[in-house]
């Protein structure tokens, strides 16, 4: 009887939502940096996603390994031949 009720607790027990990973970029040059704002850990294989709408360049970044909070991934001259000051507006997500 105690399981039961126990049991009939925890399926009751509203699911809590995850925190979804929170990042922000910003240009240098030729180079964009991707950074973990978040408080939580963001696992390997998550895509992110950017964009520099200025120079209407984006792409995705697939993580090959986690990304810690106030971690960063430096995406090198991937802006090609667009060399920007970091005022520059840059925005990133996380895909799927």
């Amino acid at each position: 009887m105690i399981a039961t009720l126990l049991l009939g607790a925890v399926i009751a027990a509203p699911l809590a939502a995850a925190e979804p990973a929170a990042v922000a970029c910003e240009v240098s040059g030729y180079d964009v940096l991707i950074r973990n704002t978040g408080t939580k850990t963001i696992p390997a294989g998550t895509v992110l996603n950017w964009s520099v709408p200025f120079v209407r360049q984006g792409g995705e970044h697939v993580l090959a390994e986690p990304m810690l909070p106030d971690g960063a991934v430096f995406l090198s001259a991937i802006l090609g031949s667009d060399f920007l000051h970091p005022a520059i507006e840059c925005v990133a997500g996380v895909g799927v």
